[in-house]
């Protein structure tokens, strides 16, 4: 159910693995705009079941879990050119990460 206290928030989060995500996911569920910002590699979380051979066996539930309804776009911050631009301007419109596995 969203809030009224936080439906106009917008939120940038760039944690990886279970607690930042987690967090930003309840924002998202209460109605902040959550933009998770990940490196090119993605989110470690992503890849937790092809690091035990079950990538191709298993959805990746947990991580959609964790990062529900939040957009989702990569940033290289290591790039000089990209780390400039990301401080001047808005993100464009990213990919919503779906609740649904696979």
């Amino acid at each position: 159910m969203p809030l009224p206290a936080i439906a106009d928030l917008r939120v940038v989060e760039m944690g990886v693995w279970v607690a930042a995500p987690g967090a930003s996911g309840i924002l998202a569920d209460r109605g902040a705009d959550v933009i998770k910002v990940e490196a090119p590699g993605g989110d470690p979380m992503r890849g937790v079941f092809g690091a035990i051979g079950l990538a191709d066996d298993l959805p990746d539930a947990t991580y959609a879990l964790d990062n529900r309804g939040q957009r989702s776009l990569v940033l290289d911050l290591r790039e000089e050119s990209t780390a400039s631009a990301s401080t001047r301007s808005r993100p464009r419109p990213v990919t919503r990460i779906s609740s649904t596995a696979r």
